[in-house]
């Protein structure tokens, strides 16, 4: 590698990294780790205790899926020693996780890519479709606008490839997750413009 890039730092470099391999569309990954609420290594839904109860993912770093990148981000290497966002739930320790949390942008952005559209007792185990998340986008200027997500339209449940009609599922599953489990993709245009402050 090129001497001097260790300088930039781990933000700027993969800001620099994804600026490159990104298309005409130029996606930015946003860090999600003052946000991150759980560690995929150990359970998170019911107890600690209960590593079946995760995502266990067999790699770390950059995927990409539509052509958008996403950070698969290692555990051991953070501050917390967390690496997703699990919001409060209906039992065990999912119970005592957040309600809400914030993320930093402070970009202009017309679309917002997710990946995860999963959770613990989701649908069909859950067959109701109950929204399930409020994501309330801030802008710069004050204007928010809300975007609901639903149980069994964008969201499932976690333990095995199930489709609902709101979300896709990912590429190669096998080659990401552990035992069957699944992450999903879907993507929200936002009708409003501007920088998006959170």
């Amino acid at each position: 590698m090129p001497e001097g890039f260790e300088q930039l730092g781990a933000d700027a470099l993969r800001d620099l990294l994804t600026y490159l391999c990104a298309d005409e569309l130029r996606f930015r990954i946003l860090n999600l780790s003052d946000a991150f609420t759980a560690d995929t290594s150990r359970g998170i839904y019911m107890t600690a205790e209960s590593r079946d109860e995760s995502l266990r993912f067999k790699k770390w770093g950059t995927i990409k899926h539509r052509d958008v990148p996403f950070d698969i981000v290692n555990p051991q290497r953070t501050a917390t020693g967390k690496n997703v966002i699990v919001l409060q739930g209906g039992a065990g320790m999912a119970r005592n996780y957040p309600k809400q949390v914030e993320i930093k942008v402070g970009l202009p952005a017309t679309k917002l890519h997710f990946l995860g559209g999963v959770g613990g007792w989701g649908f069909p185990y859950s067959n109701k479709t109950d929204p399930v998340v409020k994501i309330t986008v801030h802008f710069a200027g004050g204007d928010t606008e809300e975007i609901v997500l639903r149980n069994g339209v964008e969201i499932a449940d976690y333990i095995a490839r199930i489709d609902v009609p709101g979300s896709e599922a990912l590429d190669n599953l096998d080659d990401l997750l552990q035992q069957g489990r699944q992450l999903r993709y879907f993507a929200k245009p936002l009708t409003k413009r501007g920088v998006v402050k959170s």
